[in-house]
């Protein structure tokens, strides 16, 4: 008994009337089956088309499912100039419709120009004498670009607008740039203004002796101070790919990946000292070692800070800190409060200042674009603090 090889066909030579068809020779051919079929393998005539052997095995079982309607070109080809005929048909009827209509249009335009003959050249007159400059990228015009029309002025009024966080994109369509422009622009007065404002007038802190001749009232307790100091962090974006940075700029404080900045009042709250940014995690200390501002410290100078400043162990001989006392009791004594509240009232004024930095938007999150030049953005925005009204 000779039975069909395919798969899911149970056709055999002693029930079945078609023909049956050895496998052919050829190892191409024979690769068309994943197993090896024997020398006694056969197909029936049922899984050729016609049941001709030269048509091919087509026609089997598992194949039905995956057959596709099939339309031939020519009826697409007819179906598509149908809906062509159609809608051209449509077309020139509305064309038809919409002439027929114009001669009224025309004739109720003229009536009302007639009729009001002022409105029309108080108009025209305003388009001609006071013209709207277009704000489109895609004009023609080549001074839409330009950036030699901007004046100093200009210059400073953007920089000072990138501060407040405009975006760039706004500051283009504002000033009739290209964003790049803007871009630019931004970069190159961040380090102008860097390097008149903050290098060349901040380089120093006020010595003790000039803080005395502007000391509040408030600051009395402490004539020996020099600086007022205390940290304020930045929000910033870190790649995730990058898990050393995400974890070195996390802070457990803010929850978010920041940058974190020191910065130094005098006690009459005048911002003189903003150091380099460092990753969120990095400690107070860690900061006022790393920034150098200790060495700008003489014999007698007092600092006032944060609880969290525990700097005693690397100040110089002679230089004091002032920070309120820890908890080691149940409670505080009356001293202890008392020295509380009179740090309070002076190191209020690093807490105002950082307030007052931190009206510029910018420093609400630094983008990922200015992340290379942050902290000559907040050394700045330290300088043009002292520019407001206390």
């Amino acid at each position: 008994m000779v039975m069909c090889w395919a798969p899911e066909c149970k056709h055999y030579n002693q029930r079945e009337t078609c023909k049956f068809f050895k496998f052919p020779k050829d190892a191409k051919e024979r690769m068309r089956r994943s197993e090896e079929p024997g020398p006694g393998a056969f197909l029936c005539s049922c899984h050729f088309p016609g049941g001709k052997r030269e048509n091919g095995p087509q026609l089997f079982q598992h194949n039905i499912a995956k057959r596709f309607s099939y339309t031939s070109p020519e009826k697409k080809d007819k179906k598509r100039l149908k809906l062509t005929r159609s809608d051209v048909a449509e077309a020139l009827a509305n064309i038809t419709r919409t002439q027929s209509g114009i001669p009224e249009d025309i004739h109720q335009v003229e009536i009302e120009r007639a009729t009001s003959p002022t409105a029309s050249i108080e108009a025209t007159e305003n388009i001609y004498l006071n013209p709207q400059p277009s704000t489109s990228r895609a004009a023609d015009d080549k001074d839409i670009f330009s950036t030699t029309m901007l004046n100093a002025e200009n210059y400073f009024l953007r920089r000072e607008m990138e501060c407040k966080n405009f975006p760039h994109e706004d500051l283009a369509q504002r000033f009739v740039v290209s964003q790049a422009t803007v871009t630019n622009i931004v970069i190159t007065w961040i380090h102008v203004l860097h390097e008149i404002l903050y290098k060349q007038m901040m380089s120093s802190i006020p010595s003790r002796n000039k803080n005395k001749t502007c000391l509040p009232n408030c600051c009395s307790t402490f004539t020996n101070c020099r600086i007022i100091l205390d940290c304020t962090e930045i929000a910033t974006m870190v790649p995730r790919s990058s898990m050393t940075a995400q974890k070195a700029t996390y802070s457990a404080y803010k929850h978010k990946n920041t940058w974190k900045a020191l910065i130094g009042v005098a006690p009459n709250g005048v911002v003189t000292f903003v150091s380099d940014l460092y990753p969120g995690s990095t400690s107070d200390k860690k900061i006022v070692q790393h920034c150098k501002i200790l060495e700008q410290m003489e014999t007698g100078d007092l600092i006032l800070a944060d609880k969290g400043f525990l700097l005693k162990d690397i100040l110089a001989p002679g230089v004091n800190l002032n920070i309120p006392p820890f908890l080691v009791t149940s409670q505080f004594t009356p001293e202890q409060v008392y020295r509380t509240e009179t740090i309070a009232r002076t190191r209020i004024h690093v807490k105002r200042a950082i307030r007052r930095m931190k009206c510029y938007k910018i420093l609400d999150f630094i983008p990922y674009s200015l992340q290379s030049h942050a902290s000559c953005v907040v050394q700045v925005i330290g300088a043009l603090t002292n520019l407001q009204p206390l």
